[in-house]
């Protein structure tokens, strides 16, 4: 993040004060662990751009932030801009708000890094090798096919969140992890990305939130271990938008899969 924030040493807020209320759910070992992870999130529409808004807030002090798109007309219905950003990198308007912040504007330790590039691009790789933790949430699924590659070779954790509507019959989403060192669980690739499906549209604002909000819920289940689930977390979470259901599943690996199965 380019240093334009306040120097305002009376109104600073510390970590600890910030996030005092949380602590009693993590503990201090997991408010620790939370503060280590170094995000790298794909994607900057009504999903990505919500998701590293919810993770700042969550505790988490690092993300790198990919998307090569500006904004459209039709963005605007979810994405926290306003018509006098059209025709912006959605990286830079977001890149403004998150500088409009009280804690992003006073936290020294805070870094938030644009690239204005596709995950593929040489210019991301540092920052991908740098992430512990990674996020795909960008239309293309060739794209969230390369990243979920990228996590396998690499061992590090990716979690696939999408959404999709058909007007009457369903409106929502999923979200999928993939965890490196469980050679029971499936990858995104087994149980979804192979068929090609990711965003659909019409994109209804709502239930984007839900799923941002439970793609970083489930991140920090996976770096605290806060909750009750343990080893047997599920690895595939269904919302459905109608009926305002999550569904837990754990789905195995796919023998067919040409991505964890290599």
């Amino acid at each position: 993040m380019s240093d334009h924030r306040p120097n305002n040493k009376n109104s600073a807020v510390s970590y600890e004060q910030r996030f005092t209320a949380q602590e009693p759910i993590l503990g201090p070992k997991g408010m620790a662990a939370l503060r280590k992870v170094r995000l790298f999130n794909a994607g900057a529409g009504g999903l990505g751009s919500n998701t590293v808004l919810i993770a700042f807030r969550a505790g988490i002090e690092t993300a790198y932030h990919a998307d090569p798109q500006f904004v459209e007309r039709d963005n605007l219905n979810r994405i926290l801009a306003a018509s006098r950003h059209l025709g912006q990198p959605k990286l830079h308007v977001l890149q403004e708000l998150l500088l409009c912040f009280d804690r992003l504007a006073d936290d020294r330790e805070l870094e938030y890094v644009p690239l204005v590039h596709p995950v593929e691009h040489p210019a991301v790789r540092q920052y991908l090798d740098r992430a512990t933790h990674i996020i795909a949430g960008q239309n293309s699924a060739e794209s969230r096919l390369w990243l979920l590659r990228y996590a396998h070779e690499r061992k590090k954790p990716l979690i696939n969140v999408g959404f999709a509507c058909s007007p009457g019959r369903f409106m929502g989403g999923e979200v999928s992890i993939y965890r490196p060192n469980r050679d029971d669980q499936g990858c995104p690739a087994c149980i979804s990305l192979r068929s090609g499906v990711t965003a659909s549209s019409p994109l209804f604002y709502p239930p984007l939130m839900v799923l941002a909000g439970l793609t970083i819920h489930l991140l920090i289940a996976e770096v605290t271990n806060f909750d009750l689930w343990g080893t047997k977390r599920p690895n595939y979470y269904v919302y459905d938008g109608f009926r305002y259901l999550v569904s837990a599943y754990m789905v195995p690996r796919d023998p067919r899969c040409q991505i964890c199965q290599r």
